[in-house]
């Protein structure tokens, strides 16, 4: 009866022979769309083809261990691949297996088994002085470039918030800037204007003085 009903609810069916590679491309295509922003769907999708699937893709999803996943983050260490990247595909399995899991598909979710794993890498401090603000707003003066590096500057604003600007952004009356917009790069779709992806990241700022003028 499990059986039948998976079938009818185009779940995959409990095989022995299924693999990793075929759990996680059933779970990208119908589970994960609509979860998840189509943006962030995209950067699991290439997650997942880049560096899990490579690793473990042809492993039975049934016989998956915690040792397989531990060793797949040595490996991706062992390339050179940042501990925030080692990170985020753990996660991303993880999420991914929490559905097999509740489907009685795996005995227990391995991923998160495995301890995520720590930067020991060190932080750089590269944050701007004064000075070099300044330096570098005087520099780009009179530019279009100059315009949006004082923006950025004196907002904080992100790359892609930056960028999706126009100019009823921003109110001159009241020295305010409206932040509602992100721009992305989706995989095989290109540059594309997108919501934040939280209701935090719309906000209005004060401009300041050197901002309104650039």
């Amino acid at each position: 009866r499990n059986v039948q009903n998976s079938v009818a609810n185009s779940l995959p069916t409990p095989d022995e022979r299924r693999s990793v590679e075929d759990y996680l491309e059933w779970w990208t295509t119908e589970v994960l769309p609509g979860t998840v922003k189509d943006s962030t769907a995209d950067g699991y999708i290439w997650m997942l083809n880049q560096y899990v699937i490579p690793q473990i893709g042809k492993i039975a999803l049934v016989k998956l261990t915690p040792a397989h996943v531990q060793s797949m983050l040595r490996s991706m260490e062992n390339e050179g691949l940042s501990a925030s990247t080692r990170r985020q595909a753990r996660a991303i399995l993880r999420r991914a297996l929490r559905y097999a899991e509740s489907w009685s598909y795996v005995a227990r979710n391995v991923a998160s088994l495995v301890e995520a794993p720590r930067s020991r890498e060190p932080k750089l401090d590269d944050t701007l002085s004064a000075d070099e603000a300044r330096r570098l707003i005087g520099e780009g003066k009179g530019t279009q470039i100059g315009a949006i590096t004082a923006v950025v500057l004196g907002v904080g604003l992100r790359k892609g918030e930056a960028l999706a600007l126009v100019w009823g952004d921003i109110d001159f009356d009241h020295g305010t800037l409206t932040v509602s917009k992100t721009l992305k790069r989706r995989t095989g779709k290109g540059l594309q204007v997108d919501t934040p992806k939280t209701e935090s990241g719309k906000r209005t700022v004060p401009l300041p003085q050197f901002a309104i003028n650039a």
